[in-house]
């Protein structure tokens, strides 16, 4: 089979293509070329963006200062009243002598706080008082009970002597392998005298009734704790004057938390007058009695606080509806001239009904109608206007005139809209 042979070396005849690459650097400058030119359009997409900024500003603006100004200083004078409010805050009618018109509306703030105090006891008492304590007495005398009276007496090692409270049965003893273990019963005992000298520690007892007999040994007691309550002296105790004295400080103390807390969480807008507030004890508690023993006691008591309050908005809305109908229909006042002062003169607490009296200050000027005014001054001559806004009728100090952009002009203009007019208040 003939073998088959490849060529490696490419057949004379065919021409190589060439692709001529425009070299690094220019590809380069390419870049920075078309850089720039978006550069170029973004920029001047911006400068017109910023003129015409300029120019819809430079309208506006052109439009406001543009404007005359007129500007006209009415005469005033201040007008004092004097009027007495009721600040109702029940559903109880008024006097006669106010009507309806004399009154604003008010509500009932209240508190309650509670004062917890310790005190000490001055009164002084004697005191006597018995030790007590528990003997435990043993029969080793036989098996039988012996019975012991109530008020038997005991007498320990010290000399003191004891007495039981009750009447007592001490058990008979048993025999274990021939010998007699002794019975024995607690007894609860008292002193026979009082005094701190009966105070006395663990110790062994004898029975003086059955002294000169064989159960005068065969009957003992031990103490094996303290005899205690032993006490002859003074001591203190709770006198009237001592439950008087705690109450009044802690009425005091409470009381003044509680209008503390009052005024503080007054709400906003409010007014509370301190003639109005009323406080009472609402309740009293003593941890000891009078006349009962005692080194110190607690009192606690409980304070209401009430007050009517009242807002500030009703008084003034009140005097600004006053006034308005109070003077004549031609003036005007200055609501931002207005002085409102008012003084408490008395305080209904049963039908809570608050009596003020309120004096009024205000700023009046005759009414002008502004619209007419600017009717009035189209087209004429700034001077000529001057002089006839001068006089009783329209009741003007004076007169200034703002021409605006247009400083040259010496008449206003025919367009309403560009005649601005300033009422001015020295």
């Amino acid at each position: 089979m003939p073998k088959k042979i490849f060529d490696i070396i490419p057949p004379k005849g065919i021409k190589k293509e060439v692709i001529n690459e425009p070299p690094l650097v220019f590809k380069k400058e390419l870049r920075k070329s078309f850089n720039k030119d978006i550069f170029k359009k973004i920029f001047a997409l911006r400068i017109f963006i910023f003129f015409i900024f300029l120019a819809v500003l430079g309208f506006l603006g052109l439009s406001f200062i543009s404007k005359t100004t007129l500007k006209l200083y009415p005469e005033t004078e201040t007008l004092t009243l004097v009027k007495k409010i009721a600040v109702n805050a029940s559903q109880n009618k008024l006097d006669s002598s106010l009507s309806n018109d004399g009154a604003v509306s008010g509500q009932i703030f209240s508190d309650q706080k509670s004062v917890s105090e310790t005190f000490s006891s001055t009164g002084r008492v004697i005191k006597e008082e018995k030790a007590k304590g528990v003997i435990r007495v043993y029969n080793s005398y036989s098996t039988a009970n012996q019975p012991l009276l109530a008020q038997t007496r005991f007498i320990s090692t010290e000399g003191r002597i004891f007495k039981s409270l009750k009447q007592e049965v001490i058990p008979g003893g048993r025999y274990e392998n021939g010998k007699l273990i002794p019975g024995e019963v607690d007894i609860e005992v008292q002193a026979a005298e009082p005094g701190e000298n009966y105070n006395i520690g663990p110790s062994t007892f004898a029975i003086p009734g059955f002294a000169g007999t064989p159960r005068y040994t065969a009957f003992y007691g031990k103490s094996f704790s303290k005899m205690s309550g032993g006490f002859k002296g003074e001591a203190s105790k709770v006198t009237e004057d001592d439950l008087k004295r705690a109450e009044n400080a802690s009425a005091d103390k409470a009381k003044k938390e509680s209008l503390s807390f009052l005024k503080k969480s007054l709400p906003e807008g409010f007014i509370l007058i301190d003639e109005t507030i009323f406080q009472e004890i609402t309740d009293k508690k003593f941890s000891k009695q009078l006349n009962e023993e005692a080194q110190d006691f607690t009192a606690e008591i409980m304070v209401k606080s009430r007050s009517l309050i009242f807002k500030q908005s009703d008084i003034e809305n009140f005097v600004k509806n006053y006034l308005t109908e109070n003077i004549s229909d031609n003036k005007r006042f200055l609501e931002d001239k207005l002085e409102i002062k008012y003084s408490f003169d008395s305080f209904d607490n049963e039908r809570n009904i608050l009596y003020l009296d309120v004096e009024i200050k205000a700023i009046v000027y005759q009414d002008i109608d502004l619209d007419s005014i600017k009717r009035a001054v189209s087209e004429k001559l700034f001077d000529e206007v001057k002089m006839s806004l001068y006089g009783d009728s329209y009741q003007i100090k004076n007169v200034e005139v703002e021409p605006g952009l247009f400083f040259l002009r010496k008449r206003f203009p025919n367009d309403l809209d560009k005649i601005k007019i300033e009422l001015v208040f020295d």
